[in-house]
């Protein structure tokens, strides 16, 4: 009258949402007003003609395009719904904006519900190194003198006199 062994209870799966503190709270608010912010302000000044958004320094000292040289240019390109013209001052800027907006909106939505998700180490490591490694690679290209590079660089009108 031996009744056969319980299997052990299942593993309790975890949960993909961490509670947040009120710090993260705080911090994903102020990131969500502070981009607002700027975007605003880049959508009613042009920084190709502002004297407010100073020079790239990597260009200025080095003559080399940065990743990020002409990004001002396209987000206020971006936001004037001249998505050709965004394109042409920096292509990977364009291609990234979408995935920042919607980071930025779970952020805000995660900020709101109190939650966050939770990302494993190795995930992170790995999104960081790939990043480092589509930002070099773009740097790299852009400043190669080939023709079918031409399109990665802003244009030559306005990039030696005001480059952002």
């Amino acid at each position: 009258m031996n009744a056969p062994p319980r299997p052990p209870p299942a593993e309790r799966r975890r949960s993909p949402w961490v509670r947040a503190g009120p710090a993260e709270r705080l911090f994903a608010s102020l990131l969500l007003t502070a981009v607002v912010a700027a975007g605003a302000w880049l959508g009613l000044h042009d920084p190709a003609v502002s004297e407010l958004v100073p020079r790239c320094p990597t260009y200025a000292w080095t003559g080399i395009l940065c990743p990020g040289c002409g990004a001002l240019r396209a987000a206020h390109e971006l936001l004037r719904g001249n998505l050709s013209s965004a394109f042409a001052y920096n292509a990977l800027w364009v291609l990234a904006a979408p995935l920042g907006a919607v980071w930025l909106a779970l952020q805000t939505v995660c900020a709101v519900a109190g939650l966050r998700p939770r990302i494993p180490p190795r995930t992170l490591a790995a999104a960081g190194l790939a990043a480092v490694v589509i930002l070099l690679a773009f740097a790299v290209a852009r400043n190669l003198p080939l023709r079918w590079c031409d399109p990665l660089r802003p244009p030559s009108d306005r990039i030696g006199a005001h480059p952002r």
